[in-house]
């Protein structure tokens, strides 16, 4: 799914809780675990500003993670 602008703490939650890898992936192919010490150090308020203004996706190693953040992306982006 798409990733569009979010607000970050409530998507870092989100992500926190999730029981498998997290990735944000490029159209370019360039993938990054978030939930990861250098996404926190980033800070992902940080790459979700980046990705505001590049198509990035978002890719979860864990299937019902996936659902949760698709479900989340979508209550977010509909309101």
């Amino acid at each position: 799914m798409k990733l569009k602008a979010v607000d970050a703490v409530q998507f870092a939650s989100l992500v926190r809780s999730c029981t498998g890898k997290v990735c944000l992936l490029t159209a370019d192919g360039d993938c990054m675990v978030i939930g990861g010490s250098l996404a926190s150090r980033i800070g992902l308020a940080k790459i979700l500003d980046v990705a505001g203004q590049q198509e990035i996706a978002v890719t979860c190693e864990d299937q019902q993670d996936q659902i949760r953040i698709e479900q989340f992306l979508d209550r977010y982006n509909a309101s």
